[in-house]
């Protein structure tokens, strides 16, 4: 199985992450417990939540990434905010060209997916913000969510789905 697909099998039990590296195709039917749940007592977050929602992410040169659904139904607006040699500490940094627009349902669905993972993975969180992290500031109708990544694969592998986002 390749690293993106680890990383979006994280938020999955145990049986279904071991299901997966051997090829095996796990399906969630409707009305049945989520893998790693006992009676469907242990509740897996939906894989996009209610809207109204949003999702922003700092990544370790502090280019800013965001992306949100105002209503259900209605079309995830993203946008990308590059650092610029004004505001970099160097001067001359520049994280290339800002962008906005829209992505799909399927590039929600993954975000979310590799988001969820991150902020499951604890070994990976950080307390404060340093050079090379990533910070990420999720809201959703049950509140809002802040946590740190620390620079890594994981991390690595997100900046390189938003990268393809923009193309």
């Amino acid at each position: 199985m390749s690293s993106l697909c680890a990383l979006e099998f994280a938020a999955l039990g145990p049986m279904a992450r071991r299901a997966a590296t051997l090829g095996w195709l796990v399906l969630l039917l409707p009305g049945c417990p989520a893998p790693g749940s006992v009676n469907g007592a242990k509740k897996m977050p939906r894989e996009i939540p209610d809207a109204p929602w949003s999702v922003s992410y700092h990544d370790g040169s502090n280019n800013g990434f965001s992306c949100q659904q105002d209503a259900a139904g209605g079309e995830v607006g993203a946008a990308y905010t590059p650092m610029t040699p004004e505001r970099s500490s160097s001067g001359t940094y520049s994280g290339g060209a800002a962008w906005k627009g829209t992505v799909s349902g399927n590039q929600a669905r993954a975000l979310w997916r590799m988001i969820r993972g991150l902020q499951a993975d604890k070994a990976q969180h950080e307390v404060n913000r340093v050079m090379g992290s990533g910070s990420f500031k999720l809201k959703t109708p049950g509140g809002e969510t802040k946590f740190i990544i620390r620079r890594g694969g994981n991390l690595q592998r997100l900046d390189s789905f938003l990268e393809q986002l923009r193309k």
